[in-house]
């Protein structure tokens, strides 16, 4: 669980025989996820992201999972396909599939399928997801052509058990059988549907040579994208006495909101091989999005235009910029990335990320029409800006991330909207990795500087360490890898989960962890055959007083 905080600085880094078990733990993650009371944007995702790529797009819920069926497929293979079955204590199951099949010399098909289902450990706590996500690639004879199509589909069923109605029963009886313990909502269930048609294309319009070396050829391209989709949240419960505010049905919750969302962009790119100027990209954004919730009907559209430069084709230093701005709106996004590389002949890099944003408040956090939340908040929009730098080197990579929010909504401790005027965060990271002989050791920390209330549930610090024993068999056919991992965080109040609005909130009622996580896995691979076995938790039951990883109960059930 642990090693997923660290994606940001992880990425950097040039995989190595100490990231095997780490890229397998990835997968075994969704179990994990599914199995923790849906309290996965405090636990999982670090720093709440408040700032949507899209001017109104939906809440984070409601957003497709997309995958990556395509891009790292080998187009001069004729077909590929990757199955991966896994299999958890409780039952939990996932089954992906990943399909790639050459159809004609430049025609090509993808088909990816995900299916993740977990009872869970409490009661009314199942959990389904699947994703199907089909793609069809076209690429002219010449290049100058590209085409892609995809559908993404994808659907949650999630049973809401609103916590536990006492976490104090699971605290003090390390013994007890969970499914005995009385839970918030007994019937609660949540569905989530989600629908994504994609058209990019890219054309070739025009090629400049120079006379002095074809070196400097210089290419004009059409790139144009449509993006139809459509999300649907339905959350539904019988009377209870979890909810307090009955707005509509006072017998029976159904609430529904639709969120329809048509996206037309097309952008002109030149692009040359000179040493100071890579490319220029000039585009147009057309978003037209309606939003039904209950008794609330929205629609709208915004236009946009963007830039992109990317700079510096030298091998030592290369620049990324982009913007982009609405056109009758106060709206933008911008942001600059710089990679320095100090030497040619080892891993030593300095990478620079600095972001710029001004966005409206999405629409699902405006405007409440549940059964149980009802409330409408003014226009205001969000503003962000954050820088991030990191040094990479073989061994270690050392990073700094600083976060800044302005005018920032979170759902408080009484379950209302509340406007924070200023927020943010300062993050100090480290990895660390050293290999001798068949083990491999490493070594990962950060410590957050909080500006303001700590509204993210964050800890101050937290590491995560990880000592790996490889060896190969029978001439290399048999490869085995084992570890034994350890995680630790100061004890703080992470934030909790509503169902009735699926957000998440800061509550300061049920503070969580602050002792070690001890877990251990196996990997071995025979072939094109891999076993993955992995045991959390391994101290749990052993020690003296039992401690909390989520919050599992709400202080507050006010509406």
């Amino acid at each position: 669980m642990p090693s997923i905080y660290y994606d940001d600085i992880d990425s950097l880094r040039k995989s190595d025989r100490t990231d095997t078990i780490g890229s397998d733990f990835k997968e075994y993650k969704d179990f994990l996820e599914i199995n923790s009371l849906r309290i996965i944007g405090s636990f999982i995702n670090r720093e709440p992201n408040y700032i949507n790529e899209s001017y109104f797009i939906e809440p984070t819920f409601l957003q497709i999972d997309h995958i990556n069926g395509f891009e790292n497929v080998n187009f001069s293979q004729k077909t590929n396909s990757r199955f991966f079955y896994s299999r958890g204590s409780k039952k939990e199951q996932k089954f992906n599939l990943n399909y790639f099949q050459k159809i004609a010399p430049k025609f090509f098909f993808t088909i990816y399928y995900k299916s993740v289902v977990a009872p869970g450990f409490f009661k009314n706590q199942k959990t389904e997801n699947k994703n199907f996500e089909p793609c069809i690639i076209y690429k002219n004879k010449f290049n100058s052509y590209f085409g892609l199509l995809t559908y993404a589909s994808q659907k949650k069923l999630i049973s809401q058990n609103g916590g536990l109605f006492n976490d104090s029963l699971l605290i003090t009886n390390s013994g007890i059988d969970l499914t005995t313990l009385p839970v918030n909502i007994s019937d609660g269930f949540t569905s989530l549907k989600s629908k994504n048609i994609n058209f990019n294309q890219r054309f070739f319009l025009k090629k400049f040579n120079t006379k002095d070396s074809a070196k400097n050829e210089s290419q004009i391209w059409l790139y144009q994208k449509t993006s139809l989709s459509r999300s649907q949240n339905l959350f539904t419960c019988s009377k209870n006495d979890f909810f307090e505010n009955n707005y509509f049905d006072s017998t029976i919750t159904n609430d529904s909101s639709v969120f329809d969302r048509l996206n037309n962009d097309v952008a002109l790119k030149y692009q040359t091989k000179s040493i100071f100027f890579r490319s220029s990209s000039l585009g147009f954004s057309n978003e037209v999005f309606s939003f039904n919730y209950n008794s609330l009907n929205r629609s709208g559209a915004v236009n946009s235009i963007f830039i992109e430069e990317e700079l510096f084709s030298d091998s030592l230093l290369s620049a990324i910029f982009y913007f982009k701005k609405a056109i009758d709106e106060r709206f933008y996004n911008g942001s600059i990335n710089i990679e320095l590389k100090i030497s040619k002949d080892q891993i030593n890099n300095i990478n620079f990320n600095a972001e710029i944003n001004k966005v409206p408040l999405n629409l699902w956090m405006q405007n409440q029409r549940g059964n149980h939340f009802y409330w409408n908040l003014p226009n205001s929009n969000i503003s962000n800006n954050l820088f991030n730098v990191n040094w990479v080197t073989r061994y270690f990579v050392i990073g700094f991330k600083n976060t800044n929010y302005q005018k920032i909504v979170i759902i408080n401790d009484s379950l209302l909207p509340e406007t924070i005027e200023t927020a943010g965060t300062r993050r100090l990271s480290f990895i660390t990795n050293y290999s001798k002989g068949r083990f491999d050791f490493l070594l990962k920390g950060q410590y957050y500087f909080l500006k303001g209330a700590n509204i993210f549930g964050l800890p101050k610090y937290d590491a995560f360490g990880k000592i790996s024993y490889h060896r190969s068999f029978f001439k290399k056919a048999l490869s085995f890898n084992t570890s034994i991992t350890c995680y630790i965080d100061e004890k703080h109040f992470a934030n909790g989960f509503m169902p009735g609005l699926n957000l998440f909130y800061f509550q300061k009622s049920t503070i969580i962890r602050g002792n070690p996580i001890l877990s251990y896995d196996v990997l071995a691979t025979i072939k094109k055959f891999t076993l993955f076995l992995r045991v959390d938790n391994i101290l749990n039951g052993l020690m003296s007083e039992q401690f909390l990883i989520l919050p599992l109960s709400h202080g507050k059930k006010n509406c």
